[in-house]
């Protein structure tokens, strides 16, 4: 499932690089390409919009050539024995979308970012816009990952809503457990999916017939997932309450390393709304949160027609095949 995965890395002079450290670890489990990814850009050289010259030209051009030989030492510290993996770094001014137009240019099957926190008024600890918008433009899985630590044997939990009205699974549920179970057979955890029952809103006249239609429909579709999953019965977790409340408390609960979920709402909204159970847990959750999209989504972010101008490719010219990965498997 994972060929090739990408690492959105912040800023490749800090002196810890989670996202790095963590796409390497993925990249080692499955024996995918690795890819290291940096959008750099510094306002005070951009010249927008009227007064760019050939003076902030060169400047941004070592600017980016500092971050890019930064990005080729962090590449050769992760490559051990093996290869180094492609580093790319180029300018630009929004990463959101130069990382999800660098995804789709390299064909990434993950991406794997570490969250940009900023200080609110309050002093606490907030996502940045660059977060909220791969959130909710990424079109491949994305793992925020919130340490370097390895995973070793990790509890995966994955949420999952089947909707109600119908006989069959939604797109996003059954991504959902694709997703968490190829995460489970890569790191030898163990998985667990979590549904938060929301009783049938019971209306004057309606027969009790149809309030126990939906949850028997409901609990034949959970059926499904874990069978989807290869899970027996007892890996199932049913929570009544608030999603995001719920998700929560199980995260603490089960001792939660990632939490598998999706970000897209289920209404008749346009489909790139984040969800408010998704944008409250990417507060709470104290855990690697790995965000999926339904199958068939379309990110808004267009594809890239050619390679940027101002970009630095180095130090793997040419994608190696992926190699047989070096952990046994479970399973």
């Amino acid at each position: 499932m994972f060929e090739t995965i990408l690492a959105a890395v912040a800023d490749p002079l800090a002196p810890v690089q989670v996202a790095a450290t963590k796409a390497a670890e993925m990249s080692w489990l499955t024996g995918a390409r690795l890819v290291l990814y940096h959008a750099a850009y510094d306002a005070v050289l951009s010249g927008r919009p009227f007064f760019d010259s050939d003076h902030l030209a060169r400047a941004r051009q070592e600017h980016l050539q500092r971050h890019s030989r930064a990005l080729d030492g962090l590449a050769h510290s992760l490559a051990g024995d093996g290869p180094p993996p492609t580093t790319i770094a180029e300018w630009h001014r929004t990463p959101h979308e130069a990382i999800v137009r660098a995804a789709m240019r390299e064909h990434a099957d993950m991406v794997v970012a570490e969250p940009r926190f900023r200080a609110t008024r309050r002093r606490l600890l907030s996502f940045s816009h660059t977060d909220w918008e791969l959130v909710r433009l990424c079109p491949v899985p994305l793992l925020l990952a919130r340490g370097p630590a390895p995973y070793r044997s990790p509890m995966i939990l994955a949420a999952v809503d089947p909707v109600r009205d119908t006989e069959k699974l939604s797109t996003l549920d059954l991504r959902i457990v694709q997703v968490a179970h190829e995460l489970e057979r890569m790191t030898d955890g163990t998985l667990r999916l979590l549904h938060c029952a929301i009783e049938p809103r019971a209306t004057p006249g309606m027969p009790f017939s149809v309030i126990e239609l939906e949850r028997r429909q409901s609990r034949q579709l959970l059926k499904l997932l874990l069978k989807e999953a290869g899970l027996p019965s007892r890996a199932l977790r049913v929570r009544t309450g608030k999603p995001a409340e719920a998700i929560a408390e199980a995260v603490v609960d089960d001792s939660v390393d990632v939490l598998v979920l999706g970000s897209m709402t289920r209404g008749r909204l346009e489909n790139l709304v984040l969800g408010s159970t998704a944008e409250k847990l990417l507060h709470t959750a104290a855990c690697d949160m790995l965000v999926v999209k339904p199958l068939g989504f379309h990110t808004s972010v267009a594809a890239p027609a050619r390679a940027p101008r101002e970009m630095v490719r180095g130090p793997a010219e040419k994608p190696e095949a992926p190699v047989r990965a070096r952990r046994r498997r479970k399973g």
